[in-house]
């Protein structure tokens, strides 16, 4: 079980706790990641590598979170700073049926729509794989 998905090129504005759904999939062994939920659903118990990785506009901070079933496992983070990346990596347990999810924080002092990411949907993206199932 692998996936790996990207967004199309294109600019993206955030709100606070809007779910990112990629729309390329470049990789989906085994079916388990929804293009058009954009969540990623656990078809074994085990454990699992997941990780995100974006790129935004110079103008915004941006924060966009590694979500499990509505909570929160993992934050990754990027300061305007000339096209600057940001990622994060997490190894977490799941169940049969756990959802996966990547969705954005507001870091914005309260503007919702602040947050954008940039329009190369290479550099924007969710992966995941089974490492051990228990």
């Amino acid at each position: 079980m692998a996936f790996y998905v990207r967004l199309q090129d294109k600019y993206y504005n955030l709100y606070d706790g809007q779910t990112l759904v990629y729309d390329v999939i470049e990789t989906n062994v085994g079916d388990a990641y929804n293009s058009t939920s954009g969540y990623f659903t656990a078809p074994y118990r085990g454990i699992y590598s997941l990780s995100i990785f974006f790129q935004t506009r110079f103008e915004f901070d941006t924060a966009l979170l590694i979500v499990v079933n509505d909570s929160r496992i993992l934050c990754g983070a990027e300061t305007p700073d000339w096209w600057d990346m940001g990622q994060c990596a997490a190894i977490a347990e799941l169940g049969v049926g756990d959802r996966v999810c990547v969705r954005s924080a507001n870091w914005n002092k309260g503007k919702d729509s602040g947050s954008q990411l940039n329009h190369h949907g290479v550099a924007n993206g969710f992966l995941g794989f089974l490492y051990r199932e228990l």
